[in-house]
């Protein structure tokens, strides 16, 4: 074999080889940031709930809106993620949870839905089996940095919850 046809059989290596080292390459950053971003908006919930449970005011609340932009300034989720807080109480015939509030950060729909009778009807999680619960819901809408490659990382909306209960009771309804 010449050394005309070595460089020929190892630029035809090189050409195979690239585009799945590529690939492989982007799908792990596009998993690594997925994998980072779903741990901050857990850690976004869980804050806001606690942040709230501390103190149930509107003026707490839309601070707790502002500490969630800010943990998420690196993610842009003033531009990208919604906060909805619900105070939500257990009704007295022991039926369905009753929503008793609703403060959303946005025009945003919360998944837990109020009837005309304010009947918690559509929880994709396990309520707390308390009284009175606070539960705070993140949607973050994820826009894949490779997401122009040909639809291969569509965008996807992420959604996470947290509970916690409140800490002054007599705020709670009050609210």
């Amino acid at each position: 074999m010449t050394i005309f046809g070595k460089k020929a059989t190892a630029l035809i290596e090189f050409a195979l080889v690239v585009p799945v080292l590529m690939l492989i390459l982007t799908a792990g950053y596009e998993s690594f940031q997925y994998v980072n971003l779903n741990t901050r908006l857990n850690t976004i919930a869980s804050k806001v709930a606690n942040w709230v449970s501390s103190d149930i005011t509107m003026a707490n609340i839309q601070d707790c809106f502002i500490g969630a932009r800010l943990l998420g300034q690196a993610d842009d989720f003033a531009k990208n993620g919604t906060v909805v807080v619900s105070g939500i109480s257990a009704s007295k015939s022991g039926a369905n949870p009753v929503l008793a509030w609703q403060v959303k950060n946005s025009a945003t729909s919360s998944i837990v839905v109020k009837r005309n009778d304010q009947s918690v009807t559509s929880a994709p999680f396990a309520l707390a089996a308390q009284p009175q619960t606070i539960v705070v819901e993140v949607t973050y809408n994820y826009v894949p940095f490779f997401s122009s490659l040909s639809g291969v990382f569509p965008s996807i909306t992420l959604y996470k919850t947290a509970q916690t209960v409140p800490q002054n009771t007599s705020q709670f309804n009050s609210f």
